[in-house]
């Protein structure tokens, strides 16, 4: 986890919409038409997948390629809604293997 100081709200504003544009910036087409009951997976740099699915997208244009969705992984195996970014998201799955690495994830010890 890295954290990051700020001397001014303003200078972070700037900073998070700097790194918005950026990630915009790598959205793939396929990326750009994920939709409501997508599921999908994201490879991190943490040596294991996020699996997730979407369960809202947002009006608002500077919101235009982030979705609210459900996501659980190795970290966080019961899940957690927020926001991803389109441009994380490496493939698209079905709701089967969704379904099935929740359950792995979850099983009981």
């Amino acid at each position: 986890m890295q954290i990051t100081m700020y001397d001014t709200w303003e200078d972070m504003i700037e900073v998070m919409q700097r790194a918005s544009r950026e990630a915009d910036a790598r959205v793939k087409p396929w990326q750009r038409e994920i939709k409501v009951g997508d599921h999908f997976v994201q490879q991190t740099e943490y040596g294991f997948p996020i699996f997730g699915k979407v369960l809202a997208t947002y009006q608002q244009r500077h919101l235009k390629h982030y979705r609210f969705c459900f996501c659980f992984s190795e970290a966080c195996p019961e899940g957690e809604k927020g926001d991803v970014h389109v441009s994380v998201i490496t493939s698209l799955i079905d709701e089967a293997t969704l379904k099935a690495m929740y359950r792995k994830l979850n099983k009981p010890a």
